[in-house]
């Protein structure tokens, strides 16, 4: 996923050309992924009461978080067709920004995880750090260059600093043919009150 909301996009590719994007940029995390990453969490954060995927497109973090914790989940898809994929599962189509936590999903640890449009990820991280309290935890697939650049240093991590970050290997495709777009992968998570370096490793998974 890169930007939220309508209009034609292009991006830079890997031989310098502009590549048109899809409608609603829909670049789906691959199930495995998804699984994978999911998995990672639930080994370093432990367990949790509530689940939100704030850009839940097709669902992989949806199934995904459904299958590692089993605990209730709010997913947030403000675009395309979305339809309930368990009991558990409260579909909202809105946006992040938007989006209203049913009474049911109010209280307990929380969990947020997903596959954020990129050109907002900043955004969407401050915004899901700012519903969160103590002892919850934010984990989200980004790119890996999304941990450089002065103004993040000087500004996103001295103000939140992550709790654990891994490395994605191989390149995922987000579009579904296998073909990936040359760019690195990483699972940032935060733990709010988190203030310490972070911990972190590879995710190795099988496409």
């Amino acid at each position: 996923r890169i930007p939220e909301g309508g209009g034609t996009v292009t991006a830079k590719n890997t031989m310098g050309g502009e590549t048109p994007r899809r409608e609603n940029d829909s670049y789906n995390t691959p199930d495995a992924l998804a699984l994978a990453i999911a998995a990672r969490v639930a080994e370093a954060c432990g367990t949790f009461d509530r689940i939100i995927e704030p850009s839940a497109g097709q669902g992989a973090f949806v199934r995904a978080a459904l299958q590692t914790w089993g605990a209730p989940i709010l997913a947030i898809e403000p675009f395309g067709d979305w339809m309930p994929i368990a009991p558990r599962v409260v579909w909202s189509r809105s946006t992040w920004k938007d989006a209203q936590v049913p009474t049911a999903l109010a209280d307990g640890r929380l969990l947020i995880i997903g596959n954020p449009p990129w050109a907002t990820a900043e955004a969407h991280i401050r915004l899901a750090l700012d519903r969160m309290r103590t002892g919850d935890v934010l984990a989200f697939l980004l790119r890996g260059s999304f941990l450089a650049g002065q103004a993040r240093v000087r500004g996103l991590w001295k103000d939140a600093p992550p709790s654990h970050v891994w490395h994605i290997a191989p390149r995922p495709s987000f579009t579904g043919d296998g073909k990936t777009d040359g760019y690195e992968s990483a699972a940032i998570a935060w733990t709010k009150g988190h203030v310490g370096p972070f911990a972190g490793g590879w995710i190795e998974w099988t496409r």
